[in-house]
């Protein structure tokens, strides 16, 4: 995977997920620079190494399992980390454990979870969409029409303005639906929250108690339109044909 995204003799620029990678584990990222061949071969050098005295010597050697394989990989690794280097009185295990592995850092204490990032423009609806689930959030009203940034993972959705963080909600992976906070809609639309049902969940619980059928048959209504809130309506009509 390329993980430069502008290359720069001095500072190349890094793809934003390994920099996130990188600043939660407190790693700086070096790059080979362009135009100086003498950067690559220290890598190319271990590279070749690697193939010396691990790869050369079970190229010819059959496995039947990947347990058997990594453990003649291990085997082959302690020994090239017990050999001595060349003209030194030490291995590179004793350089680590003498010299390297009291400066290291602790590693943190929470688990790297990848970010995607997107931007988006606010709909009329106050919504933005990610486009990977099909599913929109809501932002505060007053950005309607502005691009934002959706930083986004397998839990959680954030939205950014000119680097505020304006909204924060839980990742839905529901095609068509809304995560929608009510704090963020104007005050008009705030008092039919309050008065009318708003979620499909809360009209399901509500269909369901005229049975089962019924409940499917809001469903299949609700499947029915690109955007879930236009169906609103018609279950709202449902149920005040119900209850008659």
């Amino acid at each position: 995977k390329q993980w430069v995204k502008r290359s720069n003799r001095y500072e190349p620029t890094f793809v934003d997920m390994i920099e996130q990678w990188a600043n939660h584990n407190n790693i700086a990222l070096l790059a080979a620079r362009p135009a100086k061949p003498k950067d690559k071969p220290s890598v190319e050098g271990g590279v070749r190494i690697a193939y010396l005295r691990v790869y050369g010597p079970l190229r010819n050697e059959t496995f039947t399992s990947l347990f058997s394989l990594n453990s003649a990989i291990w085997d082959k690794l302690n020994s090239h980390h017990d050999k001595n280097f060349q003209r030194k009185t030490f291995s590179r295990k004793e350089l680590f454990f003498d010299k390297e592995k009291p400066t290291l850092k602790r590693m943190p204490d929470n688990q790297y979870v990848a970010k995607n990032y997107t931007k988006g423009k606010v709909q009329q609806n106050y919504h933005v969409v990610i486009g990977e689930d099909w599913h929109f959030y809501s932002v505060p009203y007053k950005y309607i029409g502005k691009t934002v940034n959706v930083i986004y993972c397998t839990e959680l959705v954030e939205i950014y303005s000119e680097n505020n963080r304006i909204a924060f909600h839980k990742r839905s992976y529901k095609k068509h639906g809304y995560s929608t906070q009510i704090d963020h809609c104007p005050p008009h639309h705030q008092h039919v929250l309050n008065r009318s049902l708003w979620s499909p969940e809360e009209y399901l619980v509500k269909a369901e108690k005229y049975g089962p059928a019924t409940k499917d048959y809001f469903q299949k209504v609700m499947d029915s339109k690109l955007i879930i809130d236009q169906t609103y309506q018609a279950c709202q009509g449902l149920l005040r044909l119900a209850s008659l």
